[in-house]
């Protein structure tokens, strides 16, 4: 009989020379942003973060390395082909990226990625670090936490069966990929 947490999927996607190489061409940018939430794109008291969006144009105008498509495509293709092998029920036709950027003391709370205005229906979130304390991806009110190495994904479903937060990062900097499936 299957679990909820049976849908939870730690993934290996990038090289850590990937992970660096998307680092180190993000994080002294001006481009970054708070982090918005919900369909409304609003900045709120549930998330406490910066992003980047790799494919907007502006974000392009002031880092254009085409590398960078070949690299977050090919860990999307690579992590939706193996969600699929063990779960052949899932399917996707598009996706939507983000980079973020958690620095000490920021968070997101508990929520879930579906919503009406953007029903999603796969998540995940590539881990590109690990000199950070803190910062797990948690889920089911703190009941699983995941702390993964540089490349690896976590990916779950979207829906209101799988709430989850990002704890508090304590020490350093967090960043990740995060990637939401139609």
């Amino acid at each position: 009989m299957m679990k909820l947490t049976d849908y939870i999927e730690v993934i290996d996607v990038l090289s850590k020379e990937q992970c660096e190489y998307i680092i180190n061409l993000y994080k002294d940018s001006p481009m970054w942003l708070p982090a918005t939430v919900g369909h409304e794109m609003e900045i709120n008291t549930n998330r406490k973060c910066s992003s980047i969006n790799p494919f907007h144009v502006d974000v392009l105008a002031q880092h254009s390395d085409p590398e960078i498509f070949d690299i977050i495509n090919f860990a999307h293709k690579t992590l939706l082909e193996e969600y699929h092998q063990r779960h052949n029920s899932f399917r996707c036709d598009d996706f939507d990226v983000g980079i973020l950027r958690y620095e000490p003391g920021e968070y997101y709370i508990e929520h879930v990625d579906y919503f009406m205005q953007q029903p999603r229906s796969l998540s995940s979130s590539i881990c590109l670090n690990y000199d950070y304390e803190g910062g797990e991806l948690s889920f089911f009110n703190g009941e699983y936490d995941y702390r993964i190495e540089p490349g690896q994904a976590v990916v779950f479903p979207s829906n209101f069966m799988y709430p989850h937060q990002v704890k508090p990062v304590k020490f350093g900097v967090r960043y990740n990929i995060v990637s939401w499936y139609f």
